[in-house]
Formats: structure tokens, C-alpha cells, sequence
């Protein structure tokens, strides 16, 4: 049945009534805030039905902050970004690591020894890291970001579930210069990951292991310059050898649950790429060192690179990781958080080259 051009009329003044309706449910303060969010993260809607529903998720967003901040027993704060009126599904969908539901084992800190290796892949490898001059101390604090050529500037995933992509990227890039594949560093695509690595899924999720098992198969990987991100799968694999920056020949895992290996291959190797469970509040991270004892997720479901560890004087040990949320997110796109929260540990991986 057709619609006529009156009942069209009379269909947008009856949505534009409901949002108006939802908007004047909140204070002039609410609408001001409203307003200025819009303005800040350049946020526009096709529809007032549309601006309405987001009005909607952006006040639950910021009542939640401002109940948080309230707490100046907290360890971290919370801020407003460019998520603060998506919907829990698409935050959700952000998660780019496949969800592997089985419980959490509490991290230890033991010293590495012979036997913890003897039957794990590249054996050699893990002991030239992980035990070559055991009785060097660790340094106190390690910040990749701090040491050039190591990290590049953080990136933006945008709505798509390929942190996975973005590990694996960091990951090479963090070991680009040091194996003299290039005199400084070129960040790396994503996007071919997200096209050629037949292992993972593109925004649907994926491994950084297993991203890295690809690279060798693909050829390579390009420049970002070259293959430019775009947040989709187009289809086809469009390497180009000729436009090659770098390549490893495999990965492989650290040990898992066990933060001195991974504090020992921080120190000696560089960045690694590092899984964890993303607990509901991590979205809203803006500053401080986050952790959330209430949440008892068990699912790795997020990917990241961990490019530091230091000791703050009253919350203790944290580790330093750099997402791709955009520098919009956390702090500048980074986030401190508490050593042995959100399991991370349990599942990280360095190339091989």
C-alpha cells in the first residue's frame, strides 16, 4: 500500500513528537550536554526519532560516568567519547577476538624455567628471551612509547571487530626497525590482514597468533599508505610485493598466566600482543589506572598491544596498552591498567623472524 504524502506528513510529525517528547523528559543541563557532545564527536542523525534514541543512550552513558566519578575512591576515571551513545552491541562488536569460554586461572608470578619451555613450539627462541642473563634485574618500568621507532600512533578501528588486526600490526611495527627492515618506522595495513589472512574473519574477530602465521603465506605486509584501511572486508587480497615492508616467518605463544615471562619478553623483545576479557566499563576509560574487581567475565574477546608495566605509589602494578579506539579513548588512546585484571596474560604472542 502506498503511502500519500499526507500520511507520510502525519508519520514524521508523530516521530518528531515522540523525540520530542523523550528530549523534554531531561533539564536544559542534560540538553546542553547534549548539544555540546553532538558538536565535540560531530555526531548527526538522519531522523529525530533517530536523535532521540541516541539522546536516550548517551544520558544512561553519562549518568554512569558521573556515578563513577563520584567515587573518589576510584582508581580511574571515566569520560564521555565517541561510543557514549552507541548501543551495548555495538560496543560489543568492537570486540575483534574470538570468545574462548573457559575460567580463569589466577596469575602467578614464578621464574621461568627449562622445564616451563621444553614442550613448547620454537623452543630456542622463548629461551634466548626468557632466560638468556637470568640474573639481570627487570627494570622498573618499561615504556615503549618513550623509545623511537618502537610504537606508532594509535589508530581507529572504527565499528569493526578487527583489534585482532591492529595487535598484529603493532605488534611487527614495534620490531620493524630493530630487525632493519626500514630506517624508521612505516606504519603498517591493517587492511590486508582484514583481506588476505584466511585464518581470521575481518570485523568479525580474529587472532593475532594466528594473523601473524599468515603474514609469511601473504608474502609480506604493506604500508598503510599503500593499503589504506577501511574498516570492511573487500573480497579479494590486494598485496602487492613490490610495495612490501616487512615480514616474519611465524609466531609464537609466551606462557600462559604467567606475568614475569610476560614482563621478561616486554623488556628484552619489545610490545607484544596480548588478549583480554573486556569488562563493561573499559569502553568509558579515560584516565588512571582501571580495574574493575566486580566483573567476572572469563571470555577473551579483545585484542591489544602491551607497550609498558610500572608501579603507581598507591594502586601498585599496572601495565601499560595501547588500543585502537582512536585517541579520543582513554588516555590519548592508551590505557593503564591493574596487573591481573581482565586476564591479561593469558594469551599473547611475538613474531618470529
Amino acid at each position: 500500500m502506498k503511502l500519500t504524502i499526507r500520511m507520510l506528513s502525519l508519520l514524521c510529525l508523530v516521530v518528531a513528537t515522540i523525540g520530542g517528547r523523550i528530549l523534554a523528559r531531561h533539564d536544559d543541563s542534560s540538553l546542553r550536554e547534549w548539544i555540546k557532545y553532538k558538536k565535540e564527536y560531530g555526531k548527526v542523525y538522519e531522523t529525530p526519532e533517530e536523535d532521540a534514541r541516541r539522546f536516550s543512550l548517551f544520558m544512561t552513558a553519562n549518568e554512569q560516568i558521573k556515578r563513577h566519578n563520584a567515587n573518589l575512591e576510584a582508581s580511574y576515571r571515566m569520560g564521555l567519547n565517541h561510543m557514549s551513545d552507541w548501543t551495548w552491541e555495538e560496543r560489543a562488536k568492537l570486540s575483534g577476538s574470538p570468545r574462548h569460554d573457559h575460567p580463569i586461572e589466577k596469575l602467578h608470578e614464578m621464574k621461568l624455567g627449562l622445564d616451563d619451555l621444553s614442550e613448547m613450539k620454537h623452543l630456542e627462541l622463548l629461551r634466548k628471551i626468557l632466560i638468556a642473563n637470568p640474573a639481570a634485574p627487570l627494570p622498573a618500568e618499561v615504556d615503549w612509547r618513550q623509545v623511537p621507532n618502537r610504537v606508532s600512533p594509535v589508530k581507529d578501528q572504527g565499528a569493526c571487530g578487527s583489534s585482532w588486526a591492529f595487535a598484529t600490526t603493532g605488534v611487527l611495527e614495534g620490531q620493524q626497525v630493530v630487525m632493519n627492515f626500514s630506517q624508521e618506522l612505516i606504519p603498517l595495513s591493517e587492511q590486508e590482514l582484514m583481506d588476505c589472512s584466511d585464518q581470521n574473519d575481518g570485523c568479525n574477530g580474529g587472532i593475532a597468533w594466528m594473523a601473524l602465521q599468515d603474514v609469511p603465506k601473504i608474502g609480506g605486509i604493506m604500508g598503510e599508505k599503500d593499503y589504506p584501511y577501511i574498516a570492511a572486508m573487500e573480497g579479494v587480497c590486494n598485496f602487492n610485493a613490490s610495495k612490501r615492508i616487512m615480514t616474519a616467518y611465524d609466531s609464537v605463544f609466551l606462557p600462559d598466566n604467567n606475568e614475569l615471562a610476560l614482563r621478561e619478553t616486554l623488556a628484552k623483545f619489545g610490545p607484544v600482543a596480548v588478549s583480554l576479557n573486556t569488562s563493561p566499563n573499559f569502553y568509558h576509560y579515560k584516565s588512571g589506572i582501571f580495574s574493575d574487581p566486580v566483573y567476572t567475565g572469563v571470555s577473551l574477546d579483545n585484542e591489544l598491544l602491551l607497550v609498558g608495566y610500572g608501579t603507581d605509589p598507591k594502586e601498585g602494578d599496572y601495565w601499560i596498552l595501547k588500543n585502537s579506539w582512536s585517541d579520543k579513548w582513554g588516555e590519548k588512546g592508551y590505557m593503564r591498567i591493574k596487573r591481573g585484571v581482565c586476564d591479561v596474560g593469558r594469551r599473547s604472542t611475538i613474531p618470529i623472524f
